[in-house]
């Protein structure tokens, strides 16, 4: 999330480590700065994992005692949903 950066008028996001601005810095349609979101900055990140940890922590273990915890691994959501997705399909009743 530190290296998302927005172009506030249009919403366009890019980021440092995938969709990278053609010149860094500059949105690619207008060539106006690209800003980032004072929620994107590396303390207001730290922030909300610690935040996370702190109020997640019981819920995960929680689940993990009761064998209802799901995990899933990847590095984009085009790589997670899918998994998700075939997870919750086996908690739906299937029609007849």
């Amino acid at each position: 999330m530190k290296g998302r950066w927005v172009h506030i008028p249009s919403g366009r996001v890019y980021n440092e480590t995938f969709n990278k601005p053609k010149v860094k810095g500059l949105d690619d349609v207008t060539g106006e700065p690209l800003k980032q979101r004072p929620d994107d900055a590396s303390s207001a990140v730290r922030e909300r994992l610690r935040l996370y940890n702190e109020t997640m922590r019981p819920l995960l273990d929680l689940y993990g005692e009761r064998g209802i915890l799901h995990t899933f691994h990847g590095t984009s959501s085009d790589e997670i949903w899918p998994k998700v997705r075939d997870t919750l399909l086996k908690f739906i009743p299937r029609k007849k």
